[in-house]
């Protein structure tokens, strides 16, 4: 059922651009400020041209905003297994100091 519903919106969606395509038919000119460059092109080829330019930047900018945030995680896990290191590298010191203490106590006390 889903897969139906699915297909039918793209039907319908389909229809929707033939029909706006249809009806816009109309030549519009198209020129660029301060320059000699200019388009005569039908309206419905500018809008989808519009809407086909807007998601692109969209993704490029959506794509760009995840690598950056991929980064910045990676470089923070980085960052946090080299502290865990220095962590464990501390602990093990402080054990080993502990364990001469002890040590020094003990030979101490049997010397006395």
């Amino acid at each position: 059922m889903i897969k139906f519903l699915y297909r039918l919106f793209w039907v319908l969606f389909a229809a929707l651009l033939v029909t706006v395509s249809l009806f816009n038919r109309d030549s519009v000119f198209i020129a660029v400020p301060f320059t000699d460059l200019s388009i005569e092109s039908a309206v419905y080829i500018v809008f989808f041209s519009g809407i086909f330019t807007g998601v692109l930047l969209t993704g490029m900018a959506l794509s760009w905003t995840r690598l950056k945030s991929f980064t910045t995680r990676r470089k923070a896990e980085r960052e946090a297994d080299l502290l865990k290191t220095r962590l464990k590298v501390q602990e093990e010191e402080e054990t080993v100091q502990s364990a001469e203490k002890s040590y020094k106590a003990v030979s101490e006390a049997a010397k006395e």
